[in-house]
């Protein structure tokens, strides 16, 4: 969908994202971020509104350790 794009091109602009950002990038951040925090895989799955959970594994996949990603602006300072 254009506007879908359009949207995500812009928040990523917004934010200070350099590179190309997506929907799916979006989804995918905020599926990481609640995975590090502790957050069930079946909790992640009504969130984002999955009727399976393998959809909910698919954008859980390739996510590196998290020692190895940088912290955002708004995570908790340690």
């Amino acid at each position: 969908n254009l506007w879908n794009r359009l949207i995500a091109c812009h928040a990523g602009k917004f934010a200070g994202i350099g590179k190309h950002a997506t929907v799916h990038t979006f989804r995918a951040a905020f599926a990481h971020r609640l995975k590090e925090s502790g957050c069930s895989l079946d909790d992640i799955r009504k969130l984002m509104g999955h009727a399976d959970l393998r959809t909910t594994a698919h954008y859980l996949d390739g996510a590196p350790p998290p020692h190895t990603r940088w912290r955002g602006p708004l995570s908790e300072k340690s």
